[in-house]
């Protein structure tokens, strides 16, 4: 009964690895998964931008009871520069001062929790 009433009132999530070597990422409970806004400036691969927002039980690390927050960039091999502003419009304001830039390998996100 205890277990029971843990699992539907709680989040937990863990990563597991298949036969094939895939990584995934397990949520039960409630959890947010956020995709920032993200570019990069002529680089090879996707810059992919994630964040995971948990409540309740956690069990990855170790196990955690409340709020936790996991942020993952995937930078591709070529960026060589990676900038992190607050909001959409300060996104916007760098990405046309690298227009002008003959730099390659730059990637903007957006981190609202800096």
């Amino acid at each position: 009964m205890f277990f029971c009433a843990t699992f539907l009132c709680s989040c937990f999530s863990f990563k597991t690895k298949d036969k094939k070597g895939h990584v995934i990422s397990h949520h039960f409970g409630y959890t947010r998964f956020e995709a920032p806004p993200s570019a990069c400036k002529n680089t090879e691969g996707d810059f992919k931008v994630n964040d995971i927002r948990t409540w309740g039980i956690r069990i990855s690390r170790g196990v955690g009871i409340g709020y936790s927050r996991e942020r993952n960039e995937y930078i591709p091999y070529d960026c060589r520069l990676v900038i992190r502003v607050t909001n959409e419009e300060q996104m916007e304001k760098t990405q046309n001062l690298i227009k002008n830039l003959e730099k390659e390998g730059i990637c903007i996100t957006v981190d609202e929790n800096k």
